[in-house]
C-alpha cells in the first residue's frame, strides 16, 4: 500500500471534486427555485393577471420550498462528514522450526511490530503455539491452497496484528493523556485538556477479550478520550467471495478512526527480504517468512462538530495517533530511518 501523507494525493483531489459538484448542483437548484419564485411573484402582482389568487398561492408555495431548500442545503454542508485517509505496511518476521516445534517473531529493538509481537507471542500458551507450528504451511504460506480466513495460522496472525494495534493504543493513550504527557513535547498540549477514561477489558469488544495475545497482564485497561468506544468489524468470508477487511475502530462523538487490515498479504521480494535478513538476522533464512500486511487508516470527523469548542484538540490527538502508528509500525519508514527509537518509548 502506498504510504501517502494523511489527506493528500488522490483522496484530497476527490474530496475537492465532490465538494465542487455539490456546490454547483445546490447552487443550480436554488437558482432555478429563485427564478421560478420571481416569475410567479411578478405574475401575481401584474394587474392584468386573470387568476391572481392562484399565482399568489404558487408564489407562497415556492417561497416555502426555497426556504426549505436553503435550510436543507445549509444543514447538509454543515453536517457533511470529512474523511482523511492514509496507510502503512507492516512486516512480521515469523520463524518456525518444525523439528523443534517452535515459532517466534524475530526480535528487533527498533521495530515495534517485531519487538511487541515477540513479547505478545511469548505470553500465549504452549498449546496455542503448538497448534500454529503443526498447521504452518511453510516459509511461503501464500502459495499454499487453503491459507486464508479460517486457517489456524491465518487467524492467529490476524489476532496478532489486532493485538499490536491494541498495544499501540495503550502506549499512545498513556503517553498522551495521563500525567506523563507533561514530559513529552508532542503531547504537552493535550495534558489536562482532553478528558480521558480507562476503558476496562470487560468493555472491550468480545473479539478483543477472546484474543489469545491480550490475555496477559498489563493489558487490562486502555486510556482513551472520554466517551471513546472500541469496536471490531469482522466481515464474513463465504467460499468463493472476496475477503473483507477486518477493522479496529476508535470512536468518539466527534471523530472515528479505523484501522482497516487488508486481507491481501504478501511476502517480501528477494530484494526486500535481503534487507529484512540484514535487520533481523534469522537463525535459518529457509525457515523464516517475512510477511507484509497493509493497514489502511481512515479518520472521519463529523461535520456537526467542526465548529465546536475543543474539536481542534481531539482532531490533533487522532492525527498524532495516526502519525505514531505509521512511525512505529511502518516497514517503509523503519528502513528510511524514520521509525521508532528507544527515545520515543
Amino acid at each position: 500500500m502506498s504510504e501517502t501523507r494523511l489527506g493528500s494525493g488522490l483522496e484530497k483531489i476527490r474530496s475537492r471534486h465532490r465538494l465542487t459538484w455539490e456546490v454547483v448542483l445546490i447552487g443550480t437548484g436554488l437558482a432555478l427555485l429563485v427564478n421560478s419564485l420571481s416569475t410567479c411573484f411578478f405574475t401575481a402582482i401584474d394587474p392584468l393577471c386573470a387568476n391572481r389568487s392562484f399565482w399568489w398561492y404558487l408564489t407562497a408555495l415556492l417561497a416555502l420550498l426555497l426556504a426549505g431548500a436553503i435550510a436543507g442545503a445549509t444543514f447538509y454542508l454543515l453536517t457533511k462528514k470529512e474523511t482523511e485517509q492514509s496507510g502503512l505496511t507492516l512486516v512480521l518476521p515469523i520463524h518456525v522450526d518444525p523439528k523443534e516445534a517452535t515459532v517466534e517473531i524475530l526480535h528487533h529493538d527498533e521495530y515495534a511490530p517485531a519487538l511487541h509481537g515477540r513479547e505478545l507471542l511469548l505470553r500465549t500458551r504452549d498449546a496455542d503455539r503448538k497448534i500454529f507450528v503443526n498447521a504452518w504451511p511453510g516459509p511461503n504460506p501464500l502459495n499454499k491452497s487453503g491459507f486464508g480466513p479460517g486457517h489456524p495460522c491465518w487467524e492467529t496472525i490476524s489476532q496478532l496484528v489486532q493485538a499490536l494495534l491494541v498495544v499501540l493504543l495503550q502506549k499512545y493513550g498513556e503517553r498522551s493523556l495521563t500525567g506523563s504527557a507533561h514530559h513529552k513535547g508532542e503531547f504537552r498540549r493535550f495534558a489536562g485538556e482532553i478528558p480521558f477514561t480507562a476503558l476496562r477489558r470487560k468493555d472491550w469488544p468480545a473479539a478483543l477479550q477472546s484474543n489469545i495475545f491480550l490475555k496477559g497482564r498489563g493489558l487490562d485497561n486502555l486510556v482513551l478520550p472520554g466517551n471513546a468506544r472500541l469496536s471490531i468489524v469482522c466481515p464474513e468470508s463465504p467460499p468463493g467471495k472476496t475477503v473483507g477487511r477486518r477493522e479496529l475502530r476508535v470512536a468518539t462523538p466527534q471523530c472515528l478512526l479505523s484501522f482497516s487490515v487488508s486481507p491481501y498479504w504478501s511476502i517480501l521480494s528477494r530484494a526486500g527480504s535481503g534487507k529484512a535478513v540484514a535487520e533481523f538476522a534469522p537463525p535459518a533464512v529457509s525457515q523464516t517468512c517475512f510477511l507484509t500486511i497493509p493497514i489502511e487508516l481512515r479518520l472521519m470527523v463529523k461535520g456537526t462538530y467542526l465548529s465546536a469548542r475543543g474539536i481542534s484538540l481531539q482532531y490533533d490527538w487522532f492525527q498524532r495517533l495516526i502519525d505514531n502508528a505509521r512511525r512505529r509500525m511502518s516497514w517503509g519508514r523503519f528502513l528510511a530511518g524514520e521509525g521508532e527509537t528507544r527515545h520515543d518509548r
